[in-house]
């Protein structure tokens, strides 16, 4: 429809001729008479202004306009009548609108369309029952749009008074009354039309999953020659994929090496002249008599020389128009492998007719009696050829319906020969096959015979039987299918919902490391719209929300987040090309271990001050094993001492004695010369001066010896009290052992006689100091465990890999009941004061740091 726009220009003055008067008359009535169809009937608003437009006019002029005005309103009052009584009759929905979208007037069909009665609807919003037409700019446009005589046709959706939306299809024109311009909008309700639209849709959708998914090779053409449908079957055949072919004309490269028509495009470009030049090639299809069907040998086809039977027939619509051609194709390679094997063995051999794989007989037309078979049809029966020949099928009560050989020889009477009629057969087994019969009459030795082919097509007629079941079946699992498709995108949206409850972030990425999909977390993470996520390069994603730009993919790192004072560990899972259903891609997830990595560090701070105490207890477990041994030792090196003193006195004793000897002397030579020597005999003998001579180097070597005995005591406490450093020293063992004994020695000498059984023992990587607590802690023990004199032994030895230590003691040894207990922190058995409870529990921990193992053995 188009729009058509007139002026309402100012009348002449009254200088003007009536001529001019006589003419302005007629341009106004011819104005009114344009015009009025264009406006909506029942618009009185309208009718009255361009009335009261003229009459104001005309005040201005003289009399005689006056006169003319009266007239014009009534003829314009009486147009508007018979427009009105027109438009009530259109059944088109029309409604009538201004610039500023408010309905001014809207017919019956409108009324009925949308339930509103026009005292409802007019002056309400024209968006009230079309909300595409909102308020505002967007109607104002559409107005300078129509004023330009542009008409506006488009699809949209409207609301009926009841709330319920439905289709529409509207065009809209403009007219302009006087400065106002008004717009009618034509309405369809296309409601029927959609639904048509949806079910043609859906049976096309079924129609292309039929045929895609159909056993026998096809493929369907469109009018312009390009591929529509290859079916799975055509593929597996051909072995070019669909997504090469669909929308190309290039489906010749299946069957040739150049282009050239294949049979389906034969049946696209049929007429009359061009079916007389290929009659002879292609033979007229056995379904449908616009199609044609052709078979040859084609040299590759899948990879291999192939033997193709085609059948092509056209799709026409109601009109009868040629709107697709769809072709069948058959793989008879082996079929006619063997018809060709069977011509060249004809001409080889004389006996070829036995060779055939069909059953192939010739027997009498009138009487039936067998004149010769091949093997193959002896074989199909069951019967040997003696059985057979000179026999007719009736004896042989081979026909289950005899009737049935009565219409084939009538049929061969008429047409001469019979092709592919199926018959009923009994066999020699009692059992009925079904066999394909096609036969020609000949002249055999002067009689005129049938010549039959048969072919046991029960396997074929139950697999029909078979393929119809199948197609019943897989109209079922269609239709299971759509409910399965309904059930995984209810599963999907569960597992969206899921996912989104999942307080890690989780996001699916595609094999170019594109985002496929994301969780809730991910989204408040980046703190970006989930539609601006998805197809974006995930790292570039989290390197602008501020994660490290070297935490990439490789499989697992841990990464501060700056901006949120947290910490995240992301995992990257790859899927490999063999994943489920041939997909490939990546799941990365991000979970925040700021509260792991907080309680880890405060765990690394309270270990390390463990350690610590650790160690101070271990010093002080030490010093309290020197300070339980302090008296013993004080009088180890108190033996020593007194003796070292007493050896002193003596000495001091002997050298005045010397002095005094000297000096004697010193004087007597001096007075007396060499006879002197006989006067200090009597006081070399008083002052025992040989003696003291003799006596002195034992006095110097006992004092040397307890010394040393007092620096190796001093030496081994000193470095018994030692703290061990953090590193590991490669030692002797058996040197420590001996260093230990020195020092608890004072504590053993008097309750037991120790027993020493060092074997070959190798350097061991270890921490001393430590080892040498544990042996002090075992000595010290033994000692406390003897009560009388005993005895205790300290063996060591080698086995493997490992170094062993015993300590024994003869004592009283340790009650069952609290066998399992000795290793427990302040366990003791000791009484208050003469122990802290921590000696085996710390020599326990010293041997399970350095991967030993300590345990104990006691007898009562």
């Amino acid at each position: 429809m188009n729009s058509h726009e007139q002026s309402i220009h100012k009348l002449p003055t009254p200088l003007h001729l009536f001529t001019a008067l006589l003419i302005i008359i007629s341009s106004i009535e011819a104005l009114v008479h344009f015009c009025l169809p264009l406006i909506i009937p029942d618009s009185q608003k309208n009718i009255q202004v361009i009335a009261d437009a003229l009459l104001l006019t005309f005040i201005s002029a003289p009399f005689i306009w006056k006169l003319i005005a009266v007239p014009l309103r009534a003829a314009v009052m009486t147009e508007f009548s018979r427009t009105n009584a027109v438009l009530k009759t259109i059944v088109e929905a029309v409604i009538c609108f201004n610039e500023e979208g408010t309905i001014e007037s809207l017919n019956p069909a409108a009324e009925k369309m949308f339930g509103y009665q026009p005292r409802e609807i007019i002056g309400q919003h024209i968006s009230k029952i079309i909300p595409a037409m909102t308020d505002g700019s967007n109607t104002s446009q559409k107005a300078v749009e129509l004023q330009n005589n542009i008409t506006t046709g488009f699809e949209t959706s409207g609301c009926h008074i009841d709330g319920t939306p439905f289709p529409l299809e509207i065009s809209i024109s403009a007219v302009k009354v006087g400065d106002r311009a008004l717009f009618i909008a034509i309405i369809h309700d296309i409601s029927q039309r959609k639904r048509a639209e949806a079910l043609l849709e859906e049976q096309k959708d079924f129609s292309f999953r039929l045929v895609q998914n159909f056993a026998v090779p096809c493929f369907v053409l469109a009018p312009d020659h390009t591929v529509l449908v290859w079916n799975k079957a055509c593929e597996e055949l051909t072995g070019l994929k669909h997504e090469e072919l669909i929308g190309t004309n290039e489906h010749w490269k299946a069957f040739y090496d150049h282009k050239r028509p294949t049979l389906a495009d034969v049946v696209l470009d049929c007429n009359s002249k061009n079916i007389a030049v290929n009659c002879e090639k292609y033979a007229r299809s056995a379904f449908a008599e616009d199609g044609f069907q052709y078979e040859d040998w084609y040299p590759n086809v899948g990879g291999r020389r192939r033997y193709l039977f085609f059948d092509a027939v056209p799709v026409r619509n109601a009109l009868g128009e040629v709107i697709a051609v769809i072709e069948t194709l058959e793989d008879i390679t082996e079929r006619q492998e063997a018809e060709e094997s069977l011509r060249v063995s004809k001409e080889k051999f004389s006996k070829a007719f036995h060779a055939a794989p069909d059953g192939i007989v010739i027997n009498s037309k009138a009487e039936g009696y067998f004149i010769e078979a091949n093997e193959a049809f002896f074989s199909m029966l069951g019967y040997t050829r003696d059985e057979v020949i000179g026999h007719s099928s009736l004896e042989l009560g081979l026909w289950v319906d005899p009737g049935q050989r009565r219409q084939i020889i009538e049929r061969t009477e008429r047409e001469r020969a019979v092709r592919n009629v199926e018959i009923r057969i009994r066999i020699k087994s009692g059992q009925i096959r079904t066999f394909l019969w096609s036969s020609d009459t000949i002249t055999y030795d002067g009689v005129e015979c049938l010549i039959v082919t048969v072919r046991d097509i029960t396997v074929q007629k139950d697999n029909e039987q078979n393929l119809l079941k199948s197609r019943a079946e897989l109209i079922v699992k269609h239709e299971q299918l759509s409910i399965l498709f309904s059930q995984v995108e209810a599963v999907k949206k569960e597992w969206e919902r899921t996912m989104d409850c999942i307080k890690d972030m989780v996001i699916l990425l595609d094999w170019k490391g594109k985002v496929k999909r994301c969780n809730h977390a991910t989204v408040e993470f980046l703190e970006v719209p989930y539609d601006k996520i998805f197809g974006q390069d995930w790292q570039r994603l989290m390197q602008a929300a501020g994660t490290p730009a070297n935490c990439s993919i490789d499989g697992f790192c841990e990464f501060y987040h700056e901006k949120t004072d947290r910490w995240f560990s992301l995992t990257y899972y790859t899927e490999n090309e063999n994943g489920a259903y041939g997909m490939v891609g990546s799941v990365v997830t991000i979970h925040d271990t700021s509260e792991t990595k907080r309680a880890a560090m405060e765990l690394e701070q309270a270990y390390t001050e463990l350690k610590e105490t650790h160690a101070q207890m271990l010093q002080q477990e030490k010093m309290a094993s020197i300070g339980q041994l302090a008296a013993g030792v004080a009088h180890e090196i108190n033996n020593p001492t007194g003796f070292i003193i007493s050896n002193l006195g003596t000495l001091r004793k002997y050298a005045e004695r010397l002095v005094e000897f000297s000096r004697a002397q010193s004087e007597i030579i001096s007075l007396h010369g060499k006879s002197g020597e006989e006067k200090l005999a009597p006081l070399r003998t008083k002052l025992k001066i040989d003696r003291i001579i003799d006596d002195i180097p034992n006095l110097i070597s006992e004092s040397l010896d307890g010394a040393d005995r007092m620096k190796r005591i001093v030496k081994d406490m000193k470095s018994f009290s030692r703290m061990d450093g953090e590193e590991c020293k490669i030692v002797n063992l058996t040197d420590y052992i001996e260093s230990t004994i020195n020092i608890v020695w004072n504590e053993i000498k008097y309750k037991a006689a120790l027993k020493r059984d060092y074997g070959e023992l190798p350097a061991i990587k270890c921490h001393p100091q430590q080892l040498s607590q544990v042996f002090m802690n075992l000595l010290v023990n033994a000692a406390h465990a003897i009560q009388a004199q005993g005895e205790i032994t300290v063996r060591t030895w080698q086995e493997s890999n490992f170094v062993f230590i015993s300590v024994a003691d003869t004592g009283c040894g340790i009650p069952e009941k609290i066998r399992n207990r000795i290793f427990e922190p302040f366990f003791t058995t000791k009484e208050v004061g003469k122990g802290t409870g921590l000696g085996l529990s710390i020599s326990y921990d010293i041997i399970k740091n350095h991967g030993g193992d300590i345990s104990v053995d006691s007898a009562l």
